[in-house]
């Protein structure tokens, strides 16, 4: 999700990470799925990415996303 984020708006690991106040080695970590960010970061990266990026994937993964989308098919 990271990385389509990045691809689709032409930004470089590095510079989102200039822009989280990273480091560019943990921004790539966090984009291949290796680290899990803090909460705090989470919320940034939403909140910067337009909630294109969810706290949600952050923090619990593609199984997160994929549940929300199955409740919000039910209502």
């Amino acid at each position: 999700m990271i990385k389509s984020y990045l691809a689709s708006r032409g930004i470089t690991q590095k510079q989102f990470a200039s822009e989280l106040h990273i480091s560019r080695s943990y921004m790539s970590l966090l984009s291949n799925r290796r680290r899990t960010p803090s909460p705090r970061l989470a919320k940034k990266i939403e909140r910067i990415t337009n909630k294109q990026v969810t706290i949600m994937w952050l923090l619990f993964g593609e199984s997160a996303t994929a549940n929300k989308e199955q409740q919000t098919n039910v209502i």
